[in-house]
């Protein structure tokens, strides 16, 4: 087949014009309606395609399409709710939530039999997150050393976690500090633990 630029003549653009005008298609239709007659024509084609290739189902298509892609009862792992589960999507859970408590603990892919420490464990708890929330309200989310505000903030214990158990969430032992800070502070009590 020959390649380049195709020179149309006058008497082939008439002819396309013509023809565009005749079944409703061109540059020249934009903004214009057609006639209904027209439109019902082609109404009626894209029904009929539809209904060839698949986009619109009949009542007895449907009816074959359900038996093929039977949903199957099933119970959630986590719950114990009857769910409906297709084949091509196995579900196992109700819920997203029924799905992340599930895993959790001993049943966890990463489970190393309760390794966390015991201050690890109590961060994660809701009278720790009270808290520590409480001391940064009360700091106005300010460092109290640099006096930077909402940098990367952390509560700071002025008497240690371990060994004072009694004020561990009393608000008169907590101060906040940004990270860099906090650090820097840590530096210091280790290096005068070293000389007592």
């Amino acid at each position: 087949m020959p390649t380049g630029v195709y020179f149309r003549t006058k008497k082939w653009r008439e002819k396309m014009s013509k023809t565009a005008k005749k079944y409703g298609f061109g540059k020249w239709m934009k903004g214009r309606k057609l006639p209904l007659e027209t439109r019902e024509k082609q109404r009626q084609a894209n029904f009929r395609r539809k209904e060839k290739f698949g986009y619109y189902f009949t009542k007895e298509t449907l009816k074959k399409l359900r038996r093929k892609r039977k949903a199957i009862l099933k119970h959630c792992l986590k719950c114990g709710k009857d769910i409906y589960s297709v084949p091509s999507k196995e579900r196992k859970f109700c819920s997203q939530s029924c799905a992340s408590s599930y895993f959790r603990g001993e049943i966890a892919k990463h489970w190393k039999g309760g390794t966390g420490t015991e201050r690890h464990i109590a961060m994660s708890r809701l009278e720790y997150k009270k808290w520590r929330k409480a001391i940064f309200e009360r700091d106005n989310y300010t460092c109290q050393r640099c006096k930077k505000r909402g940098k990367n903030l952390n509560a700071h214990h002025f008497r240690n976690w371990a060994n004072y158990k009694k004020l561990r969430y009393d608000l008169i032992n907590g101060i906040t500090y940004c990270k860099e800070c906090h650090q820097f502070i840590h530096k210091l009590e280790n290096l005068c633990q070293k000389k007592k």
